[in-house]
């Protein structure tokens, strides 16, 4: 996993169109299934960029339930205590959609320790409350239901987990804003932002070219052009 991704490069993703950073990953690695599904954020017009710190939950079991420890030795207590600045608590209820992944009162927790947000397939209990708290939300939507009834409880924290249908391992990138939420595998979150820094430069020159010469998109937005720019600018860069 190597270790934990530095802050400036975390700020250069905040800067990044997700899209972008999904079709980076497709392009570099052939990897298309870094997008949440049912993810989607809680917080309009807020951008997540952050080191992922996981957690787990699965349906209530009475036996298991009773072996898992509470209080500040649970998961969950465990999971949280994990995040700091630039860390986001994302969690894998298996998509169950109404199921809480916390409330105010427990995710306040992540506010005391500067948090940068929670992501989850599950639901936000309290959701206007967690607003309150000042992070980034990105969840399947509100619940009411609290704890293990009737839907899931925390399990295993610092785990290899899936949100929304993807694989995550903990000290991933986790990338998210209106457009959705991306994951990108901590050894490539340095070769994916240089090609996302790339590509989005060159879609802004194509935008003024486009603007200006009053045309169609397609005449200048094409991998003919995106090639021709890209020489352009090695070959300035030489000089």
């Amino acid at each position: 996993m190597g270790s934990d991704l530095p802050d400036g490069l975390l700020e250069r993703y905040r800067r990044a169109s997700v899209p972008t950073v999904w079709s980076a990953l497709d392009e570099l690695h052939g990897y298309h299934q870094s997008f949440m599904q049912g993810v989607n954020s809680q917080t309009p017009g807020e951008t997540l960029a952050a080191r992922a710190r996981t957690l787990r939950f699965i349906p209530p079991r009475p036996d298991i339930f009773d072996e898992t420890p509470a209080g500040e030795d649970a998961p969950e207590a465990k999971a949280m205590a994990r995040c700091g600045p630039g860390d986001a608590l994302v969690c894998d209820v298996a998509g169950s959609r109404y199921s809480s992944s916390g409330g105010e009162m427990k995710l306040l927790q992540l506010k005391m320790n500067g948090a940068e947000g929670i992501v989850t397939d599950g639901a936000i209990r309290d959701l206007v409350g967690v607003r309150k708290l000042g992070f980034k939300i990105f969840a399947a939507g509100g619940t009411v239901a609290a704890g293990k009834a009737p839907f899931m409880f925390s399990y295993e924290e610092n785990v290899v987990i899936q949100c929304g249908g993807i694989a995550v391992r903990p000290g991933d990138l986790i990338v998210g804003n209106d457009d959705g939420v991306v994951c990108v595998p901590s050894q490539w979150a340095e070769e994916v932002i240089d090609w996302v820094e790339e590509h989005d430069y060159f879609e802004d020159v194509i935008r003024e070219m486009v603007l200006r010469d009053n045309v169609r998109p397609t005449t200048y937005y094409n991998a003919a052009m995106f090639e021709k720019l890209k020489a352009e600018r090695e070959e300035g860069s030489r000089e």
